[in-house]
């Protein structure tokens, strides 16, 4: 690597929408105060996801009850996202996902945050995550060789929806 001819632009890998998933949220438990941070769980009680496959069919199916979003807020107030749930296509195929990531407040969304306003307004946080797939042989297998990056909106105290894009040369 020749240091004096780094460019930022060389070689960066194009971002596709591969998945879209809309998560229920059907409980939260606050569980305390620990010394990495405050822990809450965000129970998953359902929802739907639509992705466009390797061969660019469209992917339909639900996201099963029963994950959870373990949160964890940290000290300076920067969220970690570490959910781990299941997707069900429509033809059957079980896929588990491990999706961690960051959710981090602007200053007037904190003071938001302080007043109990939850969700925030889009554009007073971003969250973004790192969702890997666990499939088996099928139609959704291809989860298991790819790199992929996540947004992550909260459009109601309900739902979480994440828009996954696969990292492309």
């Amino acid at each position: 690597m020749q240091w004096s001819t780094f460019d930022c632009d060389e070689h960066r890998p194009k971002p596709v929408l591969r998945m879209v998933i809309d998560a229920h949220i059907s409980a939260v438990t606050e569980c305390g105060k620990t010394p990495d941070g405050m822990h809450m769980n965000y129970m998953i009680g359902g929802g739907e996801f639509m992705a466009c496959g390797a061969d660019d069919e469209i992917i339909k199916g639900q996201v099963m009850p029963g994950g959870a979003d373990y949160f964890r807020e940290r000290a300076d107030g920067v969220g970690v996202l570490n959910a781990m749930y299941s997707l069900k296509s429509d033809q059957g195929q079980v896929v588990n996902l491990h999706n961690t990531g960051l959710y981090v407040t602007h200053e007037e969304g904190k003071a938001l945050e302080a007043d109990g306003v939850w969700p925030l307004p889009k554009g007073l946080y971003r969250s973004a995550c790192r969702p890997v797939f666990t499939a088996p042989e099928g139609e959704l297998h291809w989860l298991n060789n790819n790199v992929f990056t996540g947004l992550v909106e909260y459009p109601t105290a309900a739902n979480v929806i994440i828009r996954i894009y696969q990292l492309v040369d």
